[in-house]
């Protein structure tokens, strides 16, 4: 498995759905990625992906020690690496364990 912190944006600022935007963006209804790639949502309990943003915004605001929410990690593992749903789960926890130190 191979994990990637993705930089900053370079004006300094976040965006959550600048961040969403990145993530499901499309041409002519293909995802724009390579072929072969999937991606998998880890864990979400936003209601929509419409409101998605403004949820995870909503719920930044609630904490004032929180100064850049937006945070974007990719995990991806290596042409020929088939791990289970409960594998790749598992990554995504343990990633998420390291990152929130």
């Amino acid at each position: 498995m191979l994990a990637k912190v993705t930089d900053r944006r370079g004006d300094g600022r976040t965006s959550f759905r600048s961040l969403l935007a990145y993530i499901t963006r499309t041409t002519g209804g293909i995802p724009d990625r390579d072929p072969g790639v999937d991606t998998e949502n880890f864990q979400t309990s936003c209601l929509s992906l419409a409101t998605a943003a403004a949820e995870m915004r909503a719920v930044a605001k609630r904490n004032a020690r929180v100064r850049d929410p937006v945070y974007h990690v990719i995990l991806s593992w290596q042409q020929g690496e088939e791990p289970t749903n409960t594998q790749m789960y598992d990554a995504g926890e343990a990633a998420l364990a390291v990152v929130s130190q």
